[in-house]
């Protein structure tokens, strides 16, 4: 399993934008650097998402808003 998406934005860092956007560019440096999504990668068996590093900022501000719409 993975985590829901829908209101990610309420739980852990990620209602701040720059965390979304290193986590998103940068998954496995990130876990070194939060605790948060350290917790994420346990409880999922050690899984970690792709990364996606070259996503500008609009691009990532724009998957936030459809994920945030409820698709």
């Amino acid at each position: 399993t993975v985590p829901s998406l829908l209101n990610f934005e309420s739980r852990g860092p990620w209602k701040d934008r720059q965390k979304l956007y290193e986590w998103i560019r940068d998954p496995q440096g990130f876990i070194k650097r939060d605790a948060y999504a350290r917790k994420l990668q346990e409880a999922y068996s050690g899984t970690v998402m792709t990364a996606f590093p070259d996503l500008t900022d609009g691009e990532i501000d724009a998957l936030a808003a459809f994920l945030n719409a409820g698709w």
